[in-house]
């Protein structure tokens, strides 16, 4: 959306919090439950699924992020579909240590490493070079390449995997290239926002780093249960939030008791909302 131009607000959202109304209006309009999610004004429903979204801001900003000229263009759309798809893949898959991506942790690493050398072939074939403008296929893999090794380095600190300029030199400029790019850089934030903690629950302060924070997120993709601690985040309270307005909506809220969600890189999954206590209840 910065890259763009495209006019947006940008609204924090809680995808677990049952009791909250934005959670409560996001997952109406979501329709798979999951972020980002556009909602365009005056409609019920929103879009979202990060790849057919860059699609649509594509045609929405007149064709800023696929190239006009047809070679490039495929380029560009097959490296965002294959490449930056199978690192995606690679990402969660090594970060969960997960048998159904490879058999040990060996082969996981070996399969991430082909597909950074894959990416790094890819710079200036798809991937923009220095003398190229942005596309899709780059705005696609930046937050991954962003998280794997950048301020939180979850795969190094996860799983010990680099980065090397000596071995992946193209997609070292080109990480490096991007992070100068205005739009990066005026939402990549650094520290933890008060916005953030009145939102999302997990605990912290203003001093809490990107990469703290990123850190203590993806600690349950890295011990693979990331079903088991979102079911503990649905009656989390935000550190901000405030205590009695926390208990209120809990008390009035009288949805479902459980509910799915589709998480990222996973199969579905089912959250279940705790009961009130009796003396909630009274």
């Amino acid at each position: 959306l910065e890259y763009t131009g495209t006019p947006f607000t940008y609204l924090e959202t809680n995808v677990w919090a049952l009791r909250l109304p934005r959670t409560q209006e996001f997952r109406k309009r979501s329709c798979s439950h999951t972020l980002p999610t556009i909602c365009l004004e005056g409609s019920a429903t929103g879009m979202d699924d990060s790849l057919p979204l860059l699609y649509f801001l594509d045609r929405h900003s007149g064709g800023k992020l696929i190239p006009a000229a047809p070679v490039d263009a495929y380029c560009v759309i097959r490296t965002t579909r294959n490449v930056v798809s199978d690192f995606v893949t690679s990402f969660y898959g090594t970060l969960g240590g997960k048998a159904s991506f490879a058999a040990s942790e060996e082969e996981r690493i070996w399969k991430c490493k082909q597909v950074l050398l894959k990416l790094d072939a890819a710079v200036g074939a798809g991937l923009a070079s220095a003398e190229q403008k942005v596309t899709m296929a780059d705005i696609a893999l930046f937050p991954f390449i962003e998280r794997s090794f950048g301020a939180a380095a979850l795969l190094e600190t996860y799983r010990g995997i680099t980065m090397d300029v000596d071995e992946y030199p193209a997609l070292c400029t080109w990480y490096r290239r991007m992070l100068c790019e205005p739009a990066v850089k005026a939402t990549l934030w650094q520290h933890r926002s008060e916005l953030s903690l009145q939102t999302q629950p997990y605990m912290g302060d203003t001093s809490q780093t990107r990469k703290e924070y990123l850190t203590t997120f993806y600690s349950k993709y890295a011990a693979d249960n990331v079903a088991s601690v979102n079911a503990g985040l649905v009656n989390l309270k935000p550190p901000l939030f405030d205590a009695d307005e926390w208990e209120r909506l809990g008390n009035m809220y009288t949805g479902d008791d459980e509910y799915q969600a589709v998480p990222p890189g996973g199969s579905v999954e089912k959250v279940i909302k705790r009961q009130k206590s009796t003396a909630a209840q009274a």
